[in-house]
């Protein structure tokens, strides 16, 4: 699919209000067929695996299933495979630092602990849920066991979770769902913008606020992130039953006064001029106007 950034900034103008709730609406009934599914198959899959690439969006994805889930009587829990992550050495801090790390391969997953995890909720055993903090690198176990109650859904949600060489539980029990930006911006002048370059911004705005690093950073981090989708991710998003376009019409122009500036200023302007292309043609409206249920304030730290 493929939108033109004049009509998002003529809607806006028109009514941003009204724009704004249909643009939501639309990305919230992709997730209510995947929940209405999940309820008339009567729950025969237990475990739901949300798979994509880095700013995808799964998060807010996972978490918005969850709740119409719970509301329709179908309780649940929502996993990331993110916790399950190795903390760094103080050797891979210093490499990191030169981008020299590989941050994206499953084997930076401690999959013997995740499939422990999933194969004991599934036999409702007790489990103690760990939380990798970025920022501090390091993990967390909650001090009380959780335990899956009767019929209860679990919803993992991470880029390695539709990797049968990750995830070794019996694939008849899970539901594949693949979410990722597919919408192509079309601008009057620049031509047809790749989506991926709007997940890199959504990175950008949620490193700075949630991983303490700068935009060069994370935009160093790009090819490195590219090379690890292709070679992890893709070759397993055929195994998806369902595939969400988590494409927001108006995200571009809530990013715009959050991160034209600091492409400036970092000189990102010139390495990845695809960003500043995008911004250029967005009227900019202020975060205030985006509700707190939308999936972009995933990124913008609320």
């Amino acid at each position: 699919m493929t939108v033109d950034i004049e009509s998002i900034n003529r809607r806006l103008k028109e009514d941003a209000v009204q724009f704004i709730r249909e643009a939501d609406g639309c990305y919230e009934q992709s997730i209510k067929r995947i929940a209405d599914y999940v309820i008339s198959t009567n729950a025969k899959r237990p475990i739901l695996l949300i798979s994509g690439p880095s700013g995808s969006g799964k998060t807010t994805s996972a978490l918005k299933l969850e709740d119409m889930l719970e509301k329709a009587g179908y309780p649940s829990i929502t996993l990331s495979v993110d916790d399950f992550f190795y903390p760094m050495t103080e050797e891979e801090k210093e490499l990191h630092k030169e981008f020299k790390v590989n941050l994206e391969c499953p084997e930076r997953v401690d999959g013997g602990l995740l499939n422990k995890v999933l194969f004991d909720m599934l036999e409702r055993k007790p489990v103690y849920l760990p939380h990798f903090d970025f920022k501090n690198n390091v993990t967390t176990f909650d001090k009380t066991p959780t335990v899956r109650r009767p019929n209860e859904l679990v919803v993992l949600e991470g880029t390695h979770a539709l990797n049968p060489e990750l995830i070794t539980v019996d694939e008849n029990k899970t539901l594949p769902i693949y979410v990722s930006v597919r919408t192509r911006v079309e601008t009057d002048d620049e031509g047809i913008i790749h989506p991926e370059y709007i997940r890199l911004m959504r990175r950008m705005i949620r490193d700075r606020i949630h991983r303490g690093r700068n935009f060069s950073q994370t935009a160093g981090m790009y090819k490195s992130v590219q090379a690890g989708e292709q070679k992890y991710i893709m070759p397993y998003k055929k195994r998806a039953l369902f595939d969400i376009d988590t494409f927001i019409p108006y995200e571009l122009n809530v990013y715009k006064e959050l991160i034209i500036d600091g492409l400036k200023t970092e000189g990102l302007d010139k390495k990845i001029p695809e960003l500043e292309r995008l911004l250029k043609y967005a009227d900019p409206i202020d975060e205030s106007l985006v509700p707190t249920s939308s999936l972009i304030c995933e990124f913008l730290g609320k």
